[in-house]
């Protein structure tokens, strides 16, 4: 099963208050991706970075899901 964790640290950057966004993804008990990210604008709330945060993670999922896909590594159920 993919699964993905996400997380977002509300303005983070003392210079600029631009959020930062992490994420990692397992493919069973193995990590096969992750990243760490400043966003792009400043974010006014926890709730908007963090959904800009989760924003990213599900379009990286349905990437990931895509490329095994094509390896014929069917993933019907993404957490």
């Amino acid at each position: 099963m993919l699964v993905g964790y996400c997380d977002a640290d509300w303005a983070g950057s003392t210079y600029d208050r631009k959020s930062t966004s992490g994420a990692c993804f397992f493919l069973g008990n193995n990590l096969i991706s992750w990243f760490s990210k400043k966003q792009n604008c400043v974010s006014l709330s926890t709730a908007e970075a963090e959904y800009i945060a989760a924003e990213s993670s599900y379009s990286q999922l349905l990437w990931m899901r895509q490329m095994l896909k094509e390896y014929n590594v069917e993933q019907d159920v993404m957490t």
